[in-house]
């Protein structure tokens, strides 16, 4: 079995911006904690967010076995800590029948950024593979094909087997040839 590579948005302006901010109220703990939050985000299902009943629940599932003290040791909880990322718009919280869902708020806008560069770099590739082909497309094994219409038309194999968009095409080019004194 191949081993898959993780992928989780970490924006570059997140120790100026956001991150900045996350450790001047929560201490490297914050920091550590939305780090966190991001893994199990891309872990659970669906992605983008994280279920959980109470603390102790949502400290395994982060893997947050810490205690969370900011840099003057004052204490704070995981509520304070959705609501203050809430503010930023980072996270949205919801709680329906004791269960506490925390949803990341752009990581819809994250993923997709992620496939559209997964996309143009698979482009890019084939591109290139295709370019770098040392034979046409429908040549090979001694055979030469013939110029075809609609798939499944003509093409390969004896003379006269092309298709009718081949003899249109092989028509037009006589005659462009006739018109312009190339006769063969």
């Amino acid at each position: 079995m191949q081993e898959g590579r993780q992928w989780i948005h970490f924006d570059a302006q997140f120790p100026l911006g956001f991150g900045h901010d996350l450790c001047v109220k929560f201490g490297p703990a914050g920091q550590l904690l939305f780090v966190q939050f991001l893994c199990a985000c891309k872990r659970s299902f669906p992605q983008g967010q994280i279920r959980y009943r109470g603390e102790d629940e949502a400290r395994l599932i982060l893997g947050a076995s810490y205690r969370f003290v900011d840099d003057d040791g004052t204490k704070w909880t995981l509520e304070e800590f959705w609501k203050w990322c809430g503010r930023y718009a980072k996270t949205r919280t919801t709680t329906r029948q004791g269960r506490t869902t925390v949803t990341a708020t752009r990581w819809e806008a994250w993923e997709d950024a992620k496939r559209s560069k997964d996309a143009e770099r698979k482009r890019r590739s084939r591109a290139e593979s295709v370019r770098g082909r040392p034979r046409l497309r429908g040549e090979g094994r001694g055979v030469r094909g013939e110029v075809g219409g609609l798939r499944g038309e003509g093409g390969v194999g004896e003379e006269g087997g092309d298709g009718p968009l081949a003899k249109t095409l092989r028509s037009q080019v006589e005659e462009l040839q006739h018109r312009n004194g190339n006769c063969p």
